[in-house]
């Protein structure tokens, strides 16, 4: 508000970079209210930005997988999951969502008949 009010420019990447910060912010608050899919939907564009936010990649990934898992992306939840199980940080994955996580990975066919985040049903 300051920097508008003194009408300084801003970068776009750190206005990019702002800006996903408050959508992970809100996607947090919107966890804690239970509006699981508008969560979800934040928490998939913030996950696709993940490597601006290295120190945190992880925390990130497994709430967009349990939140893209919970309503029904389970093609989201896949890739994430997938990126979740990699070497690079499998051990640093939560012990209480690891299993779970990595049964995502394992069985991506018995989810695969949802639709992803991107498509909207069409009824015929």
């Amino acid at each position: 508000k300051k920097v508008e009010a003194q009408k300084i420019k801003i970068p776009y990447e750190l206005q990019r970079d702002l800006s996903i910060v408050h959508t992970y912010i809100l996607a947090r608050v919107l966890v804690k209210n239970k509006f699981h899919k508008k969560a979800a939907r934040a928490l998939i564009r913030v996950a696709r930005n993940i490597d601006r936010f290295p120190a945190h990649k992880v925390q990130i990934l497994t709430l967009a997988v349990l939140e893209c898992s919970k309503v029904g992306f389970y093609s989201a939840s896949f890739e994430f999951a997938a990126i979740l199980v990699s070497p690079e940080y499998r051990d640093r994955i939560d012990p209480k969502y690891k299993r779970r996580i990595e049964g995502i990975v394992r069985n991506p066919l018995s989810s695969s008949s949802s639709s992803s985040p991107d498509e909207i049903p069409i009824k015929s």
